[in-house]
Order: C-alpha cells, then structure tokens, then sequence
C-alpha cells in the first residue's frame, strides 16, 4: 500500500505523524510526504522521505503571521491582536476562538494550501497513493483526495480538535476558490486524546500518541539522579522562533526561587534577554523532551500540543501558561482532568509551581493518565486494521 502524508509545514505539525509513518514503513508499505519549506525537515531527520509541492514559495510568510502572536495582521491594532491571547475566557471555547478569530487562522491554512495545492494534485497524480493520511487543518488534502476518488485518513494531531473551529470557512473556500461544495468524509479518523482528558468523537478510532521529539545524544546529567526536584521549563518549537524568550525572564526568575532545578529547554534561543541566571538554572539547547520529562516532576510550559502530548504520556504534572489559541484549550483540559494548572504569564508566581510540586493529587492524576495513553493502540497495531479498511 502507498500512504501519501500531507501535512502543514512544522515540526509541531508533521512530529505526531512520524510514529504512524514508520509503523506503515515497518510493515512493508512505502510512505511519502508533501511540503513545502525549511520546517519540513523533520520528516528527512526521521528517516523518511518529502516531495517538496511548493519550492519556490515563502510559506514562512503565510504560516508565521498568526493570531496569538505578537505579529498582527494588516490593519489590527494591539489591542485587538491580543484578545485571544487574553485568559479571560480561558475555560471558554467561545470567547477563545470566536468567528473573526477563526476566520483569520482559516485564512492562514488556506494560505498554506494554495502555496502547495498544485504541486499535491500533481504528485498524487503521479505517486498514485492507495491513501492520504492528512490533519484536519491541511484543507487541500480532502480536495486532492476527493478530485483524485483517493480515500483518505484523518489524524487530529490536537489534544482539542480545534478545527471544528474552522470547517465552515474551510468549506467557503473550498466552494470559492475552486468550486467543490463538498468533499468525500475521510474513510477512517483516528484521535489520540487519552478519553478522560477530552472525550473522543464518536467515529474516531483510538490510536496512542507517541512521542516524536527528535532524536540526539542525551547530556549524562539527563541520566544522573537529580539531588532535587527537576522541572522543565520550555516553549516547544514555535513560539520561541516567533516571539523570542524574553517574555518569560519573570517566569525563570519565580521558579528558580522554589529551589528545584529548573532545565530551561528552549533550543538555540537567545537567552540574553533573561538576565543572569540564578544558580539553580541549567540552560540546555535541544534535548528530545520524551527522554527528559520522566525525570521531571513537572514541566512548565506554553500549553501547545506537542509539549501538552508528551506530559500526559510521560504522567508529568504541568503548569501552562498559554499564549493563545489551541493552548487555550488545552490548558482547560489538562486543569479539568487534575493532571496541571493553569496561570496567566503576569500572575505566575512561585507559589504556583509549589503547589504542584507539593500536592501529591497532580501526579497521581498525571500517573492514571499515562497508564490510559499506554492502553491504547500503538501505531504498529493500528496499520492492519486499516489496511484491511482499505483494501
């Protein structure tokens, strides 16, 4: 069987596909993805291969400029830039992701998906795929898929599924731009949220999430007992690259004084805008996160799903301070299973991470979920029922 792999350009966004990617491989089935641009690398690193649609393109131009961010659209003031990133409506999806919002970040995926839908169609045309393995933001993959009469499998790499936010902009574009008022519904849709965090959709089939962080060569101190409480302190891949890290210099300096070690993972960022670092702090550059959570007692960090993911399959207690958008609802869901909590950037104090450090109730809680994401099905056992689905 031939699996063509069509996904946003980013780690965030390809790295959950990785594990089912190389399940199929393992099996005996051949694998390619579409992309487009310098983030897509991830896919090479794995081991795997990349069609690149859209050579010529600028995608950072369309994927960086994106709500939640300190980057605003043409026209919007300040203030109205940061009313999604406002936690007022933290534990309300309405006020989180509104129709205005969700029009912007649609307008950014189609963006995506005009830059490489040319060069999608093409390659299936050419690779001839027995299927597509997609996420629901990349809107061309149904296109492709229902032009071309290719079943296709729907992998929601968000904890939340967000994208139900943003299907009826979807379904605009697709009836404007290139005149398809409908698509075919994927033949099978697999969602690795643990059930007692998010409750799944009824058609979704459970597959486990599986970490895919990157590999490298660990420092020997990852190994090495630690002589106090460690926490990680990181911002996944995206927000670091777009805003920087000097926002979080208060969050540093307020978590290094509850004493634990604080692992201050955010990759090559400039850590100058930080100040000088208390004692207690280990800067470290890229290190796989699912190698250094188990030895956390708890994670501090934006509240993206990569990171949100890996915790709850290492059983980590977490401590979100989210951004925007997704993180939003994440932060909901992790506070509403007991697993973490929830802070606004300005409000964190070290009380905060005390707290969670100290009631015994977050890592029980973290602990049952791990043992949850492990019952479900690994990728390796997902393959043969849908190769059978599909055959």
């Amino acid at each position: 069987m031939r699996a063509l792999f069509m996904f946003l350009s980013g780690f965030s966004h390809i790295s959950p596909s990785i594990p089912l990617a190389w399940a199929l491989r393992s099996a005996g089935h051949e694998v390619l993805y579409t992309g487009t641009g310098e983030r897509t690398r991830v896919v090479a690193e794995s081991g795997l291969s990349m069609a690149d649609t859209a050579p010529e393109s600028d995608v950072e131009a369309v994927l960086v400029n994106r709500p939640g961010t300190q980057h605003r659209a043409p026209g919007e003031t300040q203030e109205e830039s940061d009313r999604i990133a406002h936690l007022s409506g933290m534990f309300d999806p309405a006020k989180i992701i509104d129709a205005r919002d969700a029009a912007r970040i649609a307008e950014t995926f189609a963006g995506f998906a005009a830059l490489t839908l040319d060069g999608d169609l093409e390659i299936a045309r050419r690779w001839r795929p027995d299927v597509i393995i997609h996420e629901p933001s990349h809107i061309g993959a149904p296109l492709v898929a229902t032009r071309l009469g290719i079943p296709r499998v729907q992998l929601e790499i968000h904890l939340q599924g967000v994208d139900r936010f943003f299907h009826p902009q979807f379904t605009r574009w697709l009836a404007a731009h290139h005149g398809v008022p409908a698509v075919e519904p994927p033949a099978v849709a697999l969602g690795m949220a643990p059930p007692s965090v998010v409750p799944p959709e009824p058609t979704a089939r459970p597959m486990r999430y599986l970490p895919h962080n990157g590999g490298g060569i660990l420092p020997d101190w990852v190994t090495r007992p630690a002589g106090r409480p460690r926490v990680c302190l990181t911002l996944g891949t995206v927000v670091p690259g777009v805003e920087g890290v000097g926002h979080l210099k208060r969050v540093v300096h307020e978590a290094a004084r509850s004493g634990a070690e604080i692992v201050l993972a955010v990759g090559d960022s400039d850590l100058s805008a930080l100040g000088d670092l208390p004692a207690n702090v280990r800067p470290t550059g890229w290190i796989p996160l699912h190698e250094l959570l188990p030895t956390c007692a708890a994670v501090v960090h934006h509240g993206g799903d990569g990171t949100t993911f890996t915790a709850l399959a290492r059983g980590v207690p977490q401590l979100i301070v989210p951004h925007g958008n997704e993180q939003l609802l994440n932060t909901k869901a992790v506070a509403g299973r007991g697993v973490g909590i929830g802070v606004e950037l300005d409000a964190f104090t070290t009380g905060h991470l005390s707290a969670l450090l100290e009631d015994a109730a977050y890592r029980a809680a973290a602990e049952e979920v791990r043992t949850e994401i492990e019952a479900m099905p690994a990728p390796a056992d997902t393959v043969p029922s849908l190769v059978r689905l599909l055959s």
